[in-house]
């Protein structure tokens, strides 16, 4: 099994990650496994969800909030 893209830069699929959401996929091996299984379009629409935190506090939430969602297999995040 190929290692998942987790960091900044150019992905092989064209996905860049935050800063914060690659450090936290870093940490978490079972989410890490979880990203690198989503679709494409399942990826961009955790990026846009961690995005989309109106401050700071919000998108560290949302990030915290997603990375538990997929320690546990989910890819549809809320």
């Amino acid at each position: 099994m190929t290692q998942p893209f987790i960091g900044m830069g150019k992905a092989p699929d064209g996905i860049d990650l935050p800063l914060g959401f690659s450090m936290g996929l870093s940490m978490h091996p079972r989410a890490a496994e979880t990203f690198g299984k989503m679709s494409t379009d399942e990826k961009w629409a955790a990026i846009r969800y961690v995005q989309s935190g109106t401050s700071g506090e919000e998108a560290k939430r949302r990030i915290e909030g997603a990375i538990r969602q997929m320690e546990i297999g989910q890819t549809r995040l809320s």
